[in-house]
């Protein structure tokens, strides 16, 4: 009788169900987690990189002294450089174009941002379902425009 009481004890109790359920869950909510924290650095950086491309563009549109010398492509990326800090001058490339006075000046500038998910994420990926590797870098760009004075 004693063995069956025991028996009835045992079912009842619930510890350490938590960490059965948290060993379960715990892998997928970081997941998610860490999955919008990337998502909220990617848009963060696009966000800064149109910015910076609006303030160079402005730059590039304004002449620089009475001769009316305008900056160049390498002038307006360092002056975009100045206002972002996601992006370096080895990992953004400008292309500016620009035409007679009134009319508009364009800037594209191409950057690509370090995807820190790269190393970990291609293991784990070729591990479970293979296919191609994840890209070690994002690929963003912006572009502006703006009257030449």
């Amino acid at each position: 009788m004693k063995l069956v009481s025991r028996m009835r004890q045992l079912r009842r109790r619930e510890e350490g169900a938590e960490a059965v359920e948290f060993a379960i869950i715990g892998p997928l909510l970081f997941l998610v987690l860490f999955g919008l924290i990337y998502l909220l650095i990617l848009f963060a950086a696009q966000l800064s990189l149109g910015y910076a491309t609006n303030v160079a563009v402005r730059y590039a549109a304004i002449p620089q002294d009475s001769f009316g010398t305008y900056p160049t492509g390498d002038q307006a990326l360092a002056k975009a450089l100045e206002t972002t800090p996601f992006f370096s001058g080895d990992t953004c490339t400008p292309n500016l174009s620009s035409g007679a006075v009134n009319q508009p000046v364009a800037l594209t500038l191409e950057c690509s941002l370090p995807n820190p998910a790269g190393g970990a994420a291609n293991a784990f990926r070729q591990l479970l379902f293979g296919g191609d590797e994840i890209p070690s870098s994002v690929e963003l760009s912006a572009s502006a425009q703006s009257r030449k004075e």
